[in-house]
């Protein structure tokens, strides 16, 4: 029997566990009992965000000529001197005070950041993105040859040991971001020079939009097996395949490529997302939250999946279903009994109104008492305070809305499926129900204009009555509608490098000017005064002592226009 181990790459969320790895391994685990998980993303709260580690980066560091002296002690000091406070107030359950917390906070980015000058990267919060970001998969290649600014070195080496002295036989490795692939690339160079006889797959979302780029990473023989989608399924056969070697136990799954023995595989099975995850490797205490928060998923894939800017039904092989809700609940139930969660969050792509509705009855009906929050659509359903209610009373704390724009012509062009007023209406209807409230806004939409976005902007403030809220430059994504439908949109597109998930574009109306756009938002920061703190998730949640903007939307809304 194989002994199987499966790891998180860092560059995740350092509040809470990811939900990919513990997911398949709730889904091997009914076949198989030597399932083993590693978070790499707790190593990095143990090893690296310690003072003796920080102190040897600061040696290092001080004959760096990139590096202002002057700002290198200060940060030194921050770092040494509150480092430990910082890690223990965000884990304290029974002190929170808001200032206190962004304080924490910063003194957590400032050590990511000086670790990220030690090895020419950018680190924060949401992503640790290397300076030299190769964007081909023959420079990942060649730069993971070398270990010169492999910044997560020491704690890979150490797992190394752990695996052959624990006789692992396959390895997995999720990617999500882009950003994690040249570490997944380190992480199987380095196993492969100590042993070539472990098994290497990687998965992914992000790994699902390169299938055809990625042969040339399994032409290179670091990796065993790429998997595509959801690939649960498929690595349970590629298991099978690899103890009995026996091929026909791949015949049920796809095979896009095929060389020595290694493989590009999928299928579009959605069995595994169903099973109940495991955490029960992950210390989910070690998480930078002063809540024990863990993920969960109700539905595969986003519920409407009609707005054209999107990509992420590519990743689930365009399937659409909503789950059980009896499992739903048994999930819930085991997370509480189990791991101790304090909130539950609802990671699906969007979940509709009746779906949320349903899983709200359900738990006011088994009397499950849990806070959660979610990511939805705007919908005028809510504008009933009868549907609020449910949520209330079921635990929702926290909502999110993806409104996007406030032009109505804008959002038909998006087929984003509402009115702004019907969204705003909606959105707004939360004001008084102690569920705080979040919007994602887009701006710089190909048939935008510098006024429709700067009328979105104001609308923060003058508006919305949130809590909370996203603002982004629009990106043409690959495997999106409109990447399929280029015509309509651009002039032309350029041809991007393989790892890259957006194109470069220019547009049919000669006056768009992206540009412009990116002007826009950086006046409307300095003009709000907002400062961006890459504060943690718990700043989110609690119901009574954060509201991040609320009690600020008083001075701003003196400044509505930002254009």
């Amino acid at each position: 029997m194989m002994n199987l181990k499966l790891y998180t790459l860092p560059g995740n969320s350092l509040d809470l566990p990811h939900l990919a790895v513990p997911q398949l391994v709730g889904y091997l685990k009914k076949y198989y009992s030597n399932v083993q998980q590693k978070d790499f993303n707790l190593d990095v709260i143990d090893y690296m965000l310690r003072k003796e580690y920080l102190e040897k980066v600061f040696i290092d560091l001080k004959n760096d000529t990139r590096i202002d002296k002057d700002q290198l002690i200060a940060y030194e000091d921050i770092v040494v001197n509150h480092l430990d406070w910082a890690k223990n107030y965000i884990n304290n359950e029974l002190v929170y005070d808001r200032k206190e917390y962004i304080l924490a906070s910063k003194v957590i980015q400032i050590a990511l950041k000086v670790i990220s000058f030690k090895y020419n990267y950018y680190w924060d919060f949401k992503q640790i993105r290397p300076k030299f970001f190769a964007d081909t998969i023959e420079s990942n290649i060649n730069i993971s040859k070398s270990n010169v600014n492999n910044i997560f070195k020491d704690i890979f080496e150490n797992e190394i040991v752990d695996i052959i002295d624990n006789e692992i036989d396959i390895v997995t490795v999720s990617i999500t971001y882009e950003w994690q692939f040249i570490h997944a690339l380190y992480f199987a160079r380095m196993l492969k020079e100590k042993s070539e006889k472990v098994k290497i797959i990687i998965g992914g979302s992000f790994i699902s939009h390169f299938s055809f780029e990625l042969r040339k990473l399994i032409n290179e023989k670091c990796i065993d097996a790429v998997v595509l989608y959801q690939g649960e399924e498929v690595i349970k056969f590629l298991i099978e395949y690899w103890t009995e070697k026996d091929k026909s136990k791949l015949d049920t799954i796809k095979i896009e490529y095929e060389i020595d023995d290694r493989f590009i595989v999928y299928s579009n099975s959605h069995e595994a997302m169903r099973e109940i995850p495991d955490f029960s490797e992950l210390d989910l205490k070690k998480y930078l939250s002063n809540k024990t928060i863990l993920p969960i998923l109700s539905s595969s894939n986003c519920s409407y999946g009609k707005c054209c800017f999107c990509s992420h039904f590519h990743s689930y092989g365009n399937a659409k279903n909503h789950f059980n809700l009896a499992r739903i609940m048994e999930t819930m139930k085991i997370y509480k009994s189990e791991y101790e969660v304090d909130v539950i969050y609802f990671v699906d792509e969007c979940i509709d109104f009746d779906h949320i509705i349903s899983i709200s009855e359900m738990m006011i009906n088994n009397r499950f008492d849990i806070l959660w929050m979610v990511e939805t659509r705007a919908d005028v359903k809510y504008n009933d305070k009868s549907a609020i209610n449910i949520l209330l009373e079921s635990g929702c704390c926290f909502i999110s809305f993806g409104l996007e724009t406030t032009s109505d012509r804008v959002l038909n062009d998006m087929n984003k499926g509402f009115a702004s007023k019907d969204a705003i209406e909606c959105i707004n209807s939360f004001k008084d129900s102690k569920i705080l409230v979040a919007t994602t806004l887009m701006i710089g939409f190909p048939t935008e204009t510098i006024e429709e976005s700067s009328n979105t902007l104001n609308s923060i403030f003058s508006e919305l009555e949130i809590d909370y809220f996203g603002v982004s430059i629009y990106a043409l994504l690959k495997h999106s509608i409109m990447d399929f439908n280029r015509e309509k949109y651009f002039e032309e597109v350029e041809s991007t490098d393989e790892l890259i998930l957006s194109y470069r574009f220019k547009v049919l109306d000669k006056a768009y000017d992206r540009n412009e756009f990116k002007k826009l938002l950086d006046k409307f920061k300095i003009k709000t005064s907002i400062k961006r703190h890459f504060l943690l998730i718990d700043n989110i949640i609690g119901r009574t002592h954060l509201t991040l903007f609320k009690d600020e939307q008083a001075s701003f809304k003196k400044s509505r226009c930002y254009s």
